[in-house]
């Protein structure tokens, strides 16, 4: 590192520090990016970009979780493959804020109100369980750029439910990614076990790239990250939302469907 650059990334590191109070765990997170920054192997990236892939916290997580195995995942008809969505007509249906130019991440209640239906009534309900909504804005995306979602059956239920428009949205990010790649075939970029918990991997993977991106949680459960993993569009290296991923039990996959 040059100069300024170390001048930089010293300021970040106070300014970061200040904002946690010197927390334990904000010290830990500085050493962690100060020992990212100086080794000369890994990407170029910001230390905002930095602070987003790594240290960012989930926040719609869920409580008693059920743990879904995507290989007993079935489909109610055939999925026949075909080519992704285009990027404008993703981001057009893909529910989000938007302000001064930028893309924020759609509150949860603002996407079950969106959507309706019985997944409107389901969250009401019982907002912890459906507290996670980040498939819901996937499907949103894909259902409006004209790609059909069959029901999805797991056992004796559906990981799908109905909008207010008698669409199938899907309800977690293990479905999302098993219907993604039944769909679209294999990922464009795709991380797996160790390399997607190697963060000088998923740097390089994460940086510049446009398209539908899938994490995956090794434990979602009470005893891990209590919650399944992310759906997301990522434009240019950033999720809207959010790229989690440092949750805790670590990361199955990371799967990045690249949109033209």
């Amino acid at each position: 590192m040059q100069g300024d650059e170390q001048r930089n990334l010293v300021n970040n590191l106070g300014d970061y520090l200040d904002a946690k109070n010197y927390t334990v765990s904000s010290v830990e997170d500085m050493l962690f990016a100060l020992d990212f920054f100086q080794d000369v192997n890994n990407p170029n990236i910001t230390f905002e970009q930095f602070v987003s892939y790594f240290l960012e916290e989930y926040q719609e997580t869920s409580t008693d979780l059920e743990v879904i195995d995507p290989d007993l995942i079935t489909f109610d008809e055939p999925v026949v493959q075909a080519s992704l969505p285009s990027f404008n007509s993703m981001i057009l249906a893909f529910p989000k804020l938007t302000q001064n130019g930028y893309y924020y991440q759609m509150p949860t209640p603002q996407v079950y109100n969106l959507v309706g239906g019985s997944l409107l009534n389901s969250y009401l309900a019982d907002p912890d369980l459906y507290g996670n909504a980040c498939s819901i804005r996937g499907s949103r995306g894909l259902l409006y750029s004209g790609i059909h979602i069959p029901v999805l059956n797991y056992g004796n239920g559906q990981r799908t439910q109905k909008g207010a428009d008698g669409k199938n949205y899907i309800l977690d990010a293990v479905s999302f990614d098993k219907f993604m790649v039944s769909k679209f075939g294999e990922a464009t970029h795709k991380l797996t076990g160790a390399d997607a918990n190697n963060p000088t991997k998923v740097a390089e993977m994460l940086k510049g790239k446009t398209g539908i991106y899938v994490i995956v949680n090794s434990n979602p459960g009470n005893s891990g990250a209590n919650y399944s993993g992310h759906v997301d569009l990522i434009i240019n290296g950033q999720c809207i939302g959010g790229e989690y991923t440092t949750p805790r039990g670590g990361v199955k996959s990371i799967r990045i469907w690249i949109l033209n």
